[in-house]
This record gives C-alpha cells, sequence and structure tokens, in this order.
C-alpha cells in the first residue's frame, strides 16, 4: 500500500516538477509576448494620436478651403453681376450710337434725293429740304453728345474687358480651391480609413493580450490543483503511518526510523539521489538489528 502510494506520489511530484518548470518557460516566454504586444500597442495608440491629429488638421483646412471657395464664388458673383449691368448700359449707349449713324445715313440719302429732285422734277422741294435742314440740325446737336458716348463706350468696354479677365482669374481660382477641397477630402477619407485599420488593430492587439494572459492564469490554475492533490496524497500517506505506528508498537525510536523510511522513500523518488537510497538502507537494518524485525516484516508493515 505505501509502495503503490510512494510511487503515485513520485509519478505526482515529477508530473508537478515537469509542469512547473513548463509554466516557468511558458510564463517567460508568454512574459515576452505580452511585453512586446504592450510595445505595440504603445506605438499602434502613437500612431491613433497621430492620425487623429492629421484628420484634425485636414478638417480645419477643409473648412479654410470651403470658406475661400465661398468668398470667390461672392466675388466672382459680383463681377458677373457688374458686368451684366455694364453691358446692358454699354448696349444702350451703342444703341443711341447706332440712331446717330441711322440718321447720318437718312441725311445722305435726303441730300441725294434732293440734289436729284432739283435737276429733274418741277415740283416743290421745299418740303424736303425742311427735313434735310431739321436732320442737319438734329446732327450738329448730337455730334457732343456722340463724342460723349463714345467715350464713355470705350471706358466701359474697357471696364468690360478688366471684369472678363477679373473673371476669368477668379474662375481659375474657383477651380484650384474646389481640386485642393476635392483632394483634403481625399486625404480625409484615407486618415478615417487608417484610422479605422489602426484601431482595429489596437483590439485584437488588445484580445491577444488577454488571451495570453487567460492562459497564463489557467495554466497556473492548473498547476495549483495539481500541488493540491499532491498535498491530499501526503496528508494520506502521514495517515497511514499513524495506522502503521499503531499497529506495530516500535517505540518512538522505532516511530522515527519508520518516519525517516518514509521521508527517504520520499526523496528517493523525489531526486534519485544514490546517497537516500544509501540512508534508506541504513535505516532498514537499524530496524532489523534493533527491534529484532525481519525484513519481510518491516516490507509488511510498509505494504500495509
Amino acid at each position: 500500500m505505501v509502495k503503490e502510494l510512494n510511487a503515485k506520489l513520485n509519478q505526482q511530484y515529477e508530473v508537478h516538477r515537469q509542469t512547473e518548470q513548463q509554466i516557468k518557460e511558458k510564463e517567460k516566454k508568454l512574459g515576452s509576448l505580452i511585453a512586446a504586444k504592450l510595445v505595440e500597442k504603445e506605438d499602434l495608440e502613437n500612431e491613433i494620436k497621430a492620425l487623429k491629429d492629421d484628420l484634425k488638421i485636414k478638417e480645419d483646412d477643409i473648412k479654410e478651403s470651403e470658406k475661400q471657395l465661398e468668398e470667390k464664388s461672392k466675388e466672382l458673383k459680383i463681377n458677373e453681376d457688374k458686368t451684366t449691368d455694364l453691358e446692358n448700359e454699354l448696349n444702350k449707349v451703342k444703341l443711341s450710337l447706332s440712331k446717330i449713324e441711322a440718321k447720318k445715313i437718312e441725311l445722305n440719302d435726303l441730300r441725294k434725293k434732293l440734289k436729284h429732285e432739283g435737276f429733274f422734277s418741277k415740283a416743290s422741294t421745299s418740303e424736303l429740304r425742311k427735313k434735310v435742314d431739321d436732320l442737319e440740325k438734329d446732327l450738329k446737336s448730337s455730334q457732343s453728345k456722340k463724342e460723349k458716348l463714345e467715350a464713355k463706350a470705350k471706358t466701359m468696354e474697357d471696364k468690360c474687358e478688366k471684369n472678363r479677365k477679373t473673371r476669368e482669374a477668379l474662375q481659375d481660382e474657383q477651380i484650384r480651391h474646389r481640386e485642393n477641397l476635392e483632394k483634403l477630402q481625399e486625404d480625409k477619407e484615407n486618415l478615417q480609413c487608417d484610422l479605422k485599420k489602426q484601431k482595429n488593430n489596437l483590439k485584437e492587439n488588445e484580445e491577444t493580450i488577454k488571451e495570453f494572459i487567460d492562459k497564463l492564469n489557467g495554466e497556473k490554475k492548473d498547476i495549483s490543483g495539481l500541488l493540491s492533490q499532491i498535498q491530499t496524497q501526503q496528508t494520506e500517506l502521514s495517515g497511514l503511518v499513524n495506522k502503521i505506528d499503531k499497529k506495530h508498537d516500535l517505540g518512538k525510536r522505532g516511530k522515527l526510523l519508520i518516519d525517516n523510511i518514509l521521508k527517504n522513500q520520499e526523496n528517493v523518488i523525489l531526486t534519485n539521489d544514490n546517497s537516500a537510497s544509501e540512508e534508506l538502507e541504513k535505516i532498514r537494518r537499524k530496524l532489523i538489528e534493533k527491534h529484532d524485525l525481519p525484513e519481510e516484516e518491516i516490507e509488511d508493515i510498509l505494504l500495509n
């Protein structure tokens, strides 16, 4: 019985020793992995912070670009309105000038007609002459007006040309702002994508660290349970020794020798030490010599 229990204890101690060694090795390895993952986590957190800062800058740039685009659009609208008003006014001036030119043509036609009738017709030309005189007076009075209108038209045309160039410049700038805005929006989307990716990486990293820790704690729990089993079996062995002591009244010295046998058996089991085996044999001999116990009875005591 004792031999079987000792053999079982030997097996359990060996399993415990090997498992404990494996736990230490795994704990060391997992500790290194966790440390590496924690460094990786810190790097990811720093990268996420940098991405958030970049994203904030891009968002501010987008707001500024949108503001500038809105301002340029307003400037362009004002310029277009001014140009439209100026062109309308220029059209009126040109219309007035065209009317004066029409009167000139009419006057030339009337003069030709008057000359023709003076040569070839006996009818009165007084009415026709009156029209010519009135038209000449009208054109004469319109001459100064015409010069002013032509000067005004020239000024307005120059302004229209200037407005046209300004409008083209504003349109080009508006296009650049739109392109810049599109680029900023694209950069923002890329940053958001990178940020999401890094957040997922961070989450996976944290889950991996948790798995490592849970695995390590589970193995520690297993080794603790194994140690508890061994302690239970040690208690069982102590109870068996007490039972043997009661069954075989060997006295204090004999009991001490039995205890020494059991302890040395345990040492032999745990260490496989030759010196412990030799000491165990000496104790057996003392039991035989001092208590007149044959070796078979000692074996019987230990077995029962």
